[in-house]
Order: structure tokens, then C-alpha cells, then sequence
């Protein structure tokens, strides 16, 4: 099982797999804030980054350039268009 991952969704087990970004940040205002989930076009497109991209960075253990990645983005101004959906979770 060297070298080998799993996808518990599929119940495979795989030789390869891909990076996808889903990113969970909280963004705020004079208002207040919010937490919302970024996902894979549009996180690529607030970071500067691919998925693939960031994984090379921590697989080569460039972890400084990794968190700058990071850093570059928070602190700063955006506007940004959101979907809220209202979801239940092991409601009895």
C-alpha cells in the first residue's frame, strides 16, 4: 500500500490523486464578520496560486514561501459576491 491513496467517497484506492483548494476564511468588516468557504476557481483566483502549485511548495518543504502565499492576501480590501445556503446536519 506504498505510495497508494484512498478516496473514502469512492472506496478506491489509487496510485495518484490531486490537489483541490477549498479554502475556509473569515472575512470581516465594520459591521462584522463571516466565515465562508472559497472554492477551486475562485480561491486560485484571490491566491495567485493552483492547488498543485501549493502542494509543490509543502512537498519541497518551502514552507516561508507556502505561508506567504497566505499572508500576501489577508489585511487587505476585496469585494466579494456571496451565495449563502441554509443547511441541516444530524437534525432529529
Amino acid at each position: 500500500m506504498d505510495n497508494q491513496y484512498r478516496c473514502e467517497k469512492c472506496n478506491l484506492t489509487l496510485d495518484s490523486f490531486k490537489y483541490v483548494l477549498l479554502l475556509s476564511m473569515e472575512l470581516s468588516d465594520f459591521s462584522g464578520c463571516h466565515w465562508v468557504t472559497v472554492f477551486e476557481e475562485k480561491a486560485v483566483k484571490l491566491l495567485g496560486k493552483t492547488a498543485e502549485e501549493l502542494g509543490k511548495l509543502v512537498e519541497d518543504n518551502r514552507l516561508d514561501e507556502y505561508n506567504d502565499v497566505f499572508s500576501a492576501v489577508r489585511f487587505r480590501e476585496y469585494t466579494f459576491r456571496i451565495r449563502a445556503k441554509s443547511e441541516f446536519y444530524n437534525v432529529r
